[in-house]
């Protein structure tokens, strides 16, 4: 077929996707068509399914054309997508077509600029409010945390300290994390590292001005300390100016000594929020038993969030330099590694092959940090392997976007040209891969977010300003005098109603009709019941009999890790029940309050501080769940064994004189009574945390409807009467109103201008 013949052939489709108000238009041959699967979704959210759809809309495909308007970080997730469908479908992709938009970055600042102008403006008070402030600092918190993973001599600690340059983490072929360490990105801390050490409640136990390595692994070693902060230059990973990047060493949930860590790491895999998880795996011995669980964890939070999600998750293959490329090509390790995540469940991992050790002596020898013999010998040996390494490993197996492959490219070339060994070898040690990927992840989820959530709110407020400044005095001047007349009556209705305690009363009456404990949120907890009494109940089929005193030891680890695991997890699920509750009663209360007053505009402000103080105070301690003292040794039984000689035989005349019998002793250990004496009581006791946790909602929920109705609906109403008593001074004065309308033209003025930058900040 020619060109021009294939041009014909060829259907044309235009994507414009909007990620700052999740719109997105689609035209296929000059006419919109409107797919449901992109409603009120970013990119991400629709694309691995697109193409498919539109292939089916027009019933084929021979040859795509495809232009997109959008971030260049959603263009080649479009692209790659396309691609795909493509190789699927068997149709051709003929061309691709980018028309770009400026960055979230850029749009970031802007953002920023207005919310600044707007804050400084004194003279409307609605963008003075504290509740306003707090949300705004919330939307635009500068911390982005990165959370890293990883089983026992991975090389996690080594890997952390590549991304800082310096070798301040401890790092051992032994599980040796034993506590919660944040490294925060802090340009005022100089080249050098400060560090605050602290117990289990908050208390600081200790603090260093010039971190090293020994400090934190005496800090480590210590059991009073369970979390450590670090604040250091972390220079080598360009992240936004509007963001400050914080590292998490987490323990892993099968080496963490401290329950809460677990918790803690469980709640950082499942959040629902733009934080990146890096997942350290070890090339040398992959399908380790204790990985299985956490990946199985992993599997479900991307199976459920689709490609967001999964972009949430970088696999990094650590230790590559430790193997032999000519017996274990670096392409056929990283598909190693695809097949084991794929078998878990997880499909089309972001694998990233690293030798972390490699890259932090290349950083440190870059800072004129001296390297021992053997730190200098490794670093020799990997330079040597550049050659053939870089270009297989870097560039050919990498599943990255066109953008990370070009920083990379252009990275090494200008290495390679100044004959820079040191950023050559830096580059060879796939640090900076992930360190770019993290970059761009910010740029299409972090900072995307931040512009949307900060958009919609100062949208909201506007309209709210605009009424009170402006629509009002407009509607006045523009009423008759009877119609002000009855709008007078009508206030004095409303303020006589305000006043009466019949009002509170029949309010009260309504909040008072609702359960402490929602039917969803029972079912709920019902549902975690009947899951973790599942895991106790599994638990006996590997538990049967008896068993030498290692294998038993080993079976009882397992089932340890199992429950201190379904514990987290319930401990979680009921903290968060806990959390939600608060939100969703101040808005279920609220709508009573406006049902029963329907004409009211009431201004409840539902992010007040006072709901906030409201913690929970449920806790799990280890003792709860039983196992103290060493089990396996108070179910071991010694025996006496005899056994018949074997070397005595009446063709060996020489054995006729040896004791028929042998005696040995022998240790076993009763698994089945360790399951239903220690094990199957478990269950009781996840029953009463369970209890114990509904009584804190049933308690939660008193509390809150007490403080709605003591606290909350006092306050709107006395707002609404402030209100109520202004709008009735501008009616009996109509001339003042006039000439507040005057003054009220500039406010105006100045409200359509924000909101049309905010617009313009938004829109393409």
């Amino acid at each position: 077929m020619t060109r021009d013949a294939k041009k014909q052939a060829t259907t044309k489709v235009q994507i414009t996707a909007n990620p700052f108000v999740q719109a997105t238009t689609i035209i296929i041959n000059g006419q919109i068509v409107d797919f449901e699967c992109t409603h009120g979704r970013n990119t991400q959210g629709w694309v691995d399914e697109i193409f498919y759809k539109i292939y089916d809309h027009i019933n084929g495909i021979e040859s795509l054309a495809l232009v997109f308007h959008g971030l260049t970080v959603d263009y080649e997730d479009v692209v790659n997508a396309a691609k795909v469908a493509a190789h699927d479908m068997k149709f051709s992709l003929f061309s691709t077509e980018h028309i770009p938009v400026h960055t979230a970055e850029e749009r970031l600042s802007e953002m920023k600029a207005v919310i600044s102008e707007i804050c400084n403006n004194t003279a409307i008070k609605e963008f003075q409010s504290e509740g306003f402030r707090a949300d705004l600092e919330r939307i635009l918190a500068p911390d982005f945390a990165i959370h890293v993973l990883a089983t026992m001599s991975a090389g996690k600690s080594t890997l952390i300290n590549a991304m800082m340059g310096k070798d301040i983490l401890p790092a051992k072929n032994q599980a040796c994390t034993a506590t919660m360490t944040a490294i925060h990105d802090s340009k005022e801390a100089g080249d050098g590292f400060i560090g605050k050490a602290w117990d289990g409640e908050g208390n600081l136990i200790a603090s260093c001005g010039h971190l090293t390595r020994k400090d934190v692994e005496e800090w480590n070693q210590d059991p009073q300390i369970t979390d450590i902060d670090i604040w250091g230059n972390i220079s080598a990973i360009k992240t936004s100016r509007h963001a400050s990047l914080v590292l998490v060493d987490t323990p892993g949930p099968n080496n963490s000594q401290n329950f809460e860590h677990r918790k803690t790491t469980f709640k950082n895999i499942e959040k629902s929020d733009m934080s990146l998880v890096l997942y350290v795996m070890n090339a040398t011995q992959l399908g380790v038993d204790d990985d299985k669980a956490l990946l199985e964890r992993i599997c479900k939070v991307i199976n459920e969030g689709g490609r967001a999600a999964r972009d949430r998750f970088l696999f990094v293959l650590n230790k590559i330099d430790e193997l032999n490329p000519e017996k274990e090509p670096v392409e056929q390790v990283l598909a190693n590694a695809r097949k084991y995540l794929s078998e878990v469940g997880i499909k089309d991992a972001r694998v990233f092959p690293t030798a972390a050790q490699t890259t932090k002596l290349a950083r440190m020898d870059r800072a004129g940090q001296e390297l021992d013999r053997r730190e200098r010998s490794h670093f020799n040996r990997e330079y040597d392997n550049i050659p053939y390494e870089l270009q297989t490993r870097i560039f050919d197996c990498l599943s990255v976007s066109p953008s990370v492959r070009h920083v990379l490219r252009q990275a090494w070339d200008e290495a390679h040209a100044a004959g820079n060994i040191a950023a050559q070898v830096e580059i060879f040690g796939g640090v900076p891969v992930i360190e770019a990927v993290i970059a761009e992840y910010m740029e299409k989820y972090a900072n995307v977010h931040k512009v949307a959530d900060a958009g919609t709110m100062l949208r909201e407020r506007y309209e709210y300003a605009y009424q009170k400044e402006v629509t009002d005095l407009e509607r006045i001047i523009s009423s008759s005098d009877n119609e002000l007349k009855k709008l007078n009556e009508d206030i004095e209705k409303l303020k006589d109603i305000l006043s009466r305690d019949d009002f509170r009363k029949a309010v009260a009456e309504e909040i008072g009709k609702k359960k402490d404990i929602p039917d969803d949120v029972e079912k709920a907890i019902r549902e975690c019941r009947k899951l973790t009494q599942n895991v106790i109940r599994d638990l006996e089929n590997g538990m049967g009999g008896t068993a030498d005193p290692y294998t038993a030891e080993k079976t009882l680890s397992a089932a340890r890790g199992k429950i201190d695991s379904a514990a987290a997890d319930l401990c979680n699920f009921l903290e968060s029940q806990f959390d939600s509750l608060q939100e969703r009663s101040v808005a279920e209360y609220k709508k009573i309050y406006d049902e029963c007053l329907s004409h009211i505009i009431s201004q409840i402000d539902s992010n007040s501080s006072a709901f906030f103080r409201l913690k929970s105070t449920l806790s799990i301690e280890k003792s709860m769940l039983g196992f103290s003292g060493n089990i396996v040794d108070r179910y071991t039984r010694t025996f006496t064994e005899r056994r018949g000689n074997p070397n005595k035989a009446w063709y060996k005349p020489w054995t006729w004189g040896d004791d028929e019998y042998t005696v040995t002793q022998k240790k076993v250990v009763s698994l089945s009574d360790i399951y239903n004496k220690e094990i199957l009581p478990t269950m009781e006791r996840f029953d009463k945390i369970i209890e114990d946790a509904k009584g804190e909602i049933r308690k939660l929920s008193l509390r809150l409807k007490t403080l709605f109705e003591c606290e909350l609906m006092p306050r709107a109403e006395v707002a609404m009467g402030e209100y109520l008593s202004q709008l009735q001074k501008n009616i009996n004065n109509k001339d003042s109103v006039e000439i507040r309308l005057g003054e009220a033209k500039n406010t105006k003025r100045y409200l359509e201008r924000i909101k049309t930058r905010i617009d313009t900040i938004v829109s393409f």
